[in-house]
């Protein structure tokens, strides 16, 4: 088996090689990243005061010295967001769809005592690794992003909620799944990349709107003056002078100078639906292991389309 495993990453250590080293290079750059702005120490209060009244005196001169460092690193984001999902599609579709297309499954299979053992011997160390380097940079992103809102407990706060902590290697590990289905079912390298980024997208947009669909109804109603950064917004609702709740969408809001609002002439607040931050543990947790159980279900998947098809 680890012979075999050798073997794997030698017939991938390009790919490995090269999005390894991307990925290596973004954790580091969002260490240091957060290395600096955290050396840099905003005056105490002053983010407060900023998302308040705005900066004046020498809160002023800091905040545009801290918002001018942390403009510089903003091009982090699309690294830590883009290459857990780049590896999970880059290592993932070439495991099964290069072996495929090369015709080398005709020998290995024939030879292999089973085709599922010849399965997870071939994706088992490149899922580790995709794991492992989305799972460091989820961890350097964590302390990146604290960095940047030193205002907020990122233990307790949606905030750039998907592109860091657990959710990175969850997703990335669902992205290589796809991957390997794709690769499994198409047999041809290209294409099977092509399929995958199409699945992968679809399942990302479903995975949302069912965990939307849940998020809903756990949702409380709040004064839109206490809605801070570290709660997930939901939506907008209006509260009649009875305590009646109703969507903004289905009532005739009217808005006046004063900053009121009233429908068919009765005074009514508009209120706001949100998720506290301090669940983003629990919801965040919640949505990985629904990521991670459909992953499991696409390998399973692949492997039961290997144990079918054709060596050609």
């Amino acid at each position: 088996m680890a012979r075999t495993a050798l073997l794997t990453l030698r017939i991938h250590r390009f790919e490995v090689f090269a999005l390894g080293a991307a990925a290596l290079v973004t954790i580091v750059a969002a260490l240091v990243a957060a290395w600096q702005i955290n050396a840099f120490g905003l005056p105490p209060g002053c983010m407060a005061e900023v998302m308040t009244s705005g900066p004046v005196g020498g809160c002023a001169q800091a905040w545009e010295a801290f918002s001018q460092l942390v403009e510089r690193t903003r091009p982090l984001i699309a690294a830590i967001a883009v290459i857990p999902l780049a590896a999970g599609l880059f290592l993932g579709a070439p495991v099964v769809a290069r072996e495929i297309e090369r015709g080398t499954t005709r020998l290995a299979w024939s030879l292999a005592p089973s085709r599922l053992g010849w399965y997870a011997s071939r994706i088992l160390p490149i899922l580790g690794i995709v794991i492992l380097l989305s799972a460091l940079i989820g961890v350097a992103a964590d302390l990146y992003l604290a960095a940047r809102s030193p205002d907020l407990d990122m233990n307790a706060a949606f905030y750039d909620y998907g592109v860091r902590g657990i959710l990175v290697p969850a997703r990335a590990a669902l992205v290589f799944a796809t991957a390997v289905v794709a690769g499994a079912a198409v047999g041809r390298l290209l294409p099977a990349i092509l399929v995958a980024g199409l699945l992968a997208v679809g399942l990302f947009v479903g995975v949302q709107v069912a965990h939307d669909a849940i998020l809903q109804r756990e949702a409380i109603v709040q004064s839109q003056t206490d809605y801070s950064g570290k709660d997930r917004y939901v939506d907008t609702v209006i509260q009649f002078p009875d305590g009646t709740i109703r969507n903004i969408g289905d009532v005739p809001v009217e808005y006046h100078d004063d900053g009121t609002q009233s429908v068919d002439g009765v005074d009514v607040l508009q209120l706001g639906r949100v998720i506290p931050g301090e669940r983003y543990p629990e919801v965040a947790a919640r949505e990985a292991l629904g990521v991670g159980i459909l992953a499991l279900a696409l390998l399973l998947g692949a492997a039961a389309i290997i144990s079918r098809r054709r060596p050609g």
